[in-house]
């Protein structure tokens, strides 16, 4: 099961064999189990006194191919959608889970285009595997989520493997962290974000404006790097982190953050930033 600790909007993905599991200082858990299963289902521990609903439009079962439970919770006016996410080991449907991906975020702009989306799990998608990972991160950013974790989640005495991650659609004010684990084989994935407001001393805010001819500008800008010179390192770790780094520069010079003054019209749009 995936469990999700929330404690001041921070949030820890582990593993646990039991569905009654209860941890003192905090409600839960609040799952999804599988219908006409044993074992598995995806789960939340809440932290008392946080404002959250479950999502029903961001919450179902499809078996032996995902796996999805969503909350929304909500921090000053500001709402923030939380999914927690299971897809089962040697899924060879994988393009389903990129639909079924596509539809989450319509459904999620519909509910609340401006709100954050994080989504926490157990992807099972090794991205050390360079065909996996060019996928995995292209449809990512199709959807306006980028996968922030790079290092392994999950070790062996011979392997390695990035199977754990997290997308989000705002990487500003996190800090992500791996860390091993005693009661599983892959490490705990942590988010941690700043709701707390900073006082503005200007009448500027900024936005990044995502249009067709960002859109366009980024994959010229993507279709003419030289991948050679990161696909031929040997080394998984370089690669992983030489590719988000590529993407990262790209959407930067792409889609440049703006200022506007504040009271006129919000063009703030869910999309990339630098993290």
């Amino acid at each position: 099961m995936t469990v999700l600790l929330f404690k001041k909007y921070e949030y820890i993905k582990v593993k646990v064999n039991t569905v009654n599991l209860k941890i003192d200082g905090y409600l839960g858990p609040i799952q999804k189990n599988r219908e006409k299963q044993n074992g598995g289902g995806v789960a939340f521990y809440i932290k008392p006194g946080t404002d959250f609903n479950i999502v029903n439009e961001l919450t179902f079962i499809q078996p032996d191919e995902i796996e999805v439970l969503t909350i929304k919770i909500k921090i000053g006016c500001k709402l923030h959608f939380i999914t927690s996410l299971y897809i089962p080991p040697r899924n060879t449907k994988l393009q389903k889970f990129y639909e079924s991906l596509e539809n989450m975020i319509n459904k999620k702009y519909t509910i609340d285009k401006n709100a954050t989306y994080d989504i926490l799990g157990d992807f099972n998608i090794n991205l050390f595997n360079s065909k996996l990972c060019e996928d995995f991160f292209e449809n990512s950013l199709c959807n306006g989520l980028l996968p922030i974790i790079t290092r392994p989640t999950r070790i062996t005495e011979s392997t390695s493997s990035l199977i754990d991650n997290i997308l989000t659609n705002d990487p500003t004010n996190t800090q992500c962290y791996i860390m091993p684990s005693t009661i599983s084989d892959h490490f705990h994935v942590i988010l941690s974000r700043s709701t707390i407001k900073q006082k503005s001393k200007t009448l500027e805010s900024l936005y990044r404006p995502i249009s067709d001819e960002n859109i366009e500008c980024l994959k010229e800008q993507l279709s003419n790097f030289n991948w050679n010179t990161i696909l031929s390192s040997n080394d998984p770790y370089y690669v992983s982190d030489q590719f988000l780094k590529t993407i990262q520069t790209s959407f930067e010079n792409a889609c440049p953050v703006k200022k506007q003054k504040k009271g006129s019209r919000n063009h703030n749009v869910p999309g990339l930033t630098k993290s």
